[in-house]
């Protein structure tokens, strides 16, 4: 209890943490923002913008021109769409009459071109491209961002033509070539931040699952690869990495959709750790179908619809997200409070810039990055939950090793104890043989023809004592070989009925053993030695237990398992003596003797080792109720297995 009430505070600890370090974050990277779009400087000279949506690729200029357009302010949001949409720009000159930079955002624009009057021209205008599908080199503005340079001397009007299969999201700013300049070197700032914070989080993320090799970590691990490449594109630096490779729109419109698709395999495999029942992980298979359908688009070469269908699947992710996540059912921390937070938090996120991006609703300056504001969010988020996971599960494995490194010194330590029993048991009995046969002799040599009767009882209780420790002192030798898996088995056809006749003569009670045996027998391939071992073990221990003078009963019979197999079954029954019944549980383990045993000597070996010899014979011993009676049978197979 107490380390579940420790881990859930660590819990709580490290998901305050985490919401810590995503607002200081957050700032960091927003901070940078309001002076690159916004006018409170004065330097944006842009007086206004006015917009005309869909129109036909092939539309002159002159033609547009005499169209009516629609006045925006701040960020265009135009969707997606094949169209090309046109931009009426007003521009002021500077005091001086020095250039301008029209800076525009976002750099994953694919063409743009932009219009601006020159008497000197073919009809009156003189034009220039820029865009992604442009080499690096071939580009009007040498920045990340693109743009084109003007010097207008009074009040004019530019039209800038868009053309792209991505979402048509656009910001222009005409600013002084040295505010641009600061503008561009205060985005690379904050952009380069930003991808080191993504960078470490997937640097660490895939030394994690190196080490680990746990699926989760690892579909975050290439989510979060894949977003940093994704991250590069829309950013614009793919264009200055790869110089003049004309495949630069093609790659980003791979990113963004893979982006998407592998941050739902990743969410995946975290809902089915905290256990998401089936209907709420039912959405997020939805959402993959369709992550795989813009896949296809792609390959089909419709980019557009492809966009838009994973722009749809970003924005549904979030409310189908949090509910497989609140229909989590696993308790084991991290806790499902902290899985709600996140959901919920990545929820708002995307309320924020989806939107904008499908032109449903009108875009603030913000809208340019929310892709990447909610990437921010998501890879903090989700890189602190897993930074946890890993924690506990780290932890789980050293708990979980040091249990098994215990375990291994325990079994080594007990490995030690048996060889050093097996040693003192060798010993022991080689010891003991030469002394005991020296008492055996020394009594025998005492005995004289005109001993009365109570001198021959004296003589026979020593011979049963000396008896006694003898078989204690085999039966501890046979014991050690058994365990150690150490007798040699010599199998030979066995005469079953003179080995058990023998047996019983050489009893020291032999007349209180009745012996049955029922014919026909089935011939029995077996170690005869080891089996008078068995037999007479179970002999001993009936007459030792049953009430003095009391007949034990000793059957041979033909018999099969339960499973068919053809055997013998050798049963030996006696009543119940001052001792009591055995115990059904403990009677065949080792050193194991009833309560009430203590009046007759004995080692608690002897059943122990009728079931090691019956194993090692391919046999069975059970012990049973009879009629009143304790029945302990021995079942043999004709052949050895």
């Amino acid at each position: 209890m107490r380390a579940a009430v420790d881990a859930s505070a660590a819990g709580r600890a490290a998901l305050v943490t985490a919401v810590r370090v995503l607002v200081v974050a957050l700032l960091l990277f927003l901070c940078p923002l309001r002076p690159a779009l916004a006018d409170d400087e004065g330097l944006n000279h842009v007086v206004s913008q006015a917009v005309q949506k869909h129109v036909a690729a092939d539309q002159p200029l002159a033609a547009v021109i005499a169209r009516p357009f629609t006045p925006f302010d701040g960020v265009l949001a135009g969707g997606y769409t094949r169209d090309t949409e046109w931009l009426r720009l007003v521009i002021r000159p500077r005091a001086d009459g020095g250039p301008l930079v029209l800076r525009i955002q976002p750099a994953y624009l694919n063409e743009l071109t932009l219009y601006a009057p020159d008497p000197a021209q073919p009809g009156g205008w003189r034009s220039e491209a820029s865009g992604n599908r442009l080499p690096w080199s071939a580009r009007p503005y040498p920045a990340v961002a693109l743009g084109f340079t003007v010097q207008p001397q009074t009040e004019t009007t530019y039209y800038l033509r868009l053309n792209t299969r991505s979402n048509s999201l656009l910001h222009v700013e005409a600013l002084p070539a040295d505010a641009a300049a600061r503008a561009d070197v205060r985005a690379a700032l904050w952009q380069g931040l930003y991808l080191a914070v993504l960078s470490w989080i997937a640097l660490w993320a895939l030394r994690e699952y190196w080490i680990s090799r746990d699926r989760v970590i690892g579909a975050f691990a290439l989510a979060q690869v894949i977003y940093v490449l994704y991250t590069l594109a829309v950013l614009g630096y793919l264009s200055p990495l790869l110089g003049s490779a004309g495949f630069i729109p093609e790659l980003t419109f791979w990113l963004v959709t893979l982006a998407v698709m592998t941050s739902l395999l990743f969410h995946r495999a975290l809902l089915r750790w905290y256990e998401a029942t089936r209907w709420g992980l039912a959405g997020v298979h939805g959402l993959i179908a369709a992550s795989v359908l813009a896949v296809l688009l792609l390959l089909a070469g419709q980019v557009s619809l492809a966009l838009q269908i994973n722009s749809l699947v970003a924005l549904l992710a979030g409310p189908l997200l949090l509910g497989a996540a609140l229909s989590a059912r696993r308790r084991q921390q991290p806790g499902r409070l902290a899985l709600n937070v996140c959901y919920t938090l990545l929820l708002l996120s995307l309320l924020g810039y989806i939107p904008p991006l499908l032109g449903w609703t009108r875009a603030a300056g913000w809208v340019l990055y929310g892709a990447l504001v909610q990437g921010l969010i998501a890879s903090i988020l989700m890189g602190g939950l897993q930074h946890w996971r890993a924690r506990l599960l780290a932890r789980q494995a050293s708990q979980a090793q040091h249990r098994l490194l215990l375990s291994e010194q325990q079994l080594a330590l007990r490995s030690e104890q048996l060889v050093e029993q097996e040693r003192f048991m060798t010993m022991l009995t080689h010891e003991l043989k030469t002394p005991l046969a020296s008492i055996r002799l020394s009594v025998d040599a005492m005995s004289a023809p005109h001993q009365d009767e109570a001198d021959q009882r004296r003589r026979g209780r020593i011979n049963r004592a000396l008896a006694n420790i003898d078989a204690i002192v085999e039966r501890c030798a046979l014991s050690a070989r058994i365990e150690q898996r150490d007798p040699v088995i010599r199998s030979a056809p066995c005469e079953l009925p003179a080995l058990l006749a023998d047996l019983v003569a050489g009893t020291l009670e032999s007349a209180r053993v009745e012996l049955h045996i029922d014919a026909p027998l089935p011939a029995l391939f077996s170690d005869a030695q080891l089996l008078g071992v068995a037999v007479g073990n179970l002999l001993d221990n009936a007459l030792k237990y049953s009430p003095p003078d009391a007949l034990v009963e000793l059957r041979l019979v033909g018999a099969s398992d339960e499973r068919g197999v053809a055997g013998v079954r050798i049963a030996v029954l006696n009543l119940p003596g001052p001792s009591g019944l055995p115990d059904a549980e403990h009677a065949f383990l080792k050193y194991h003797r009833g309560e009430r045993a203590g009046f007759r000597s004995g080692s608690g070996l002897g059943l122990h080792l009728v079931r090691g010899i019956a194993e090692h014979l391919g046999g069975q011993v059970h012990y049973a109720l009879d009629a009143g009676r304790i029945r302990f049978s021995l079942w043999l197979p004709c052949t050895p297995r």
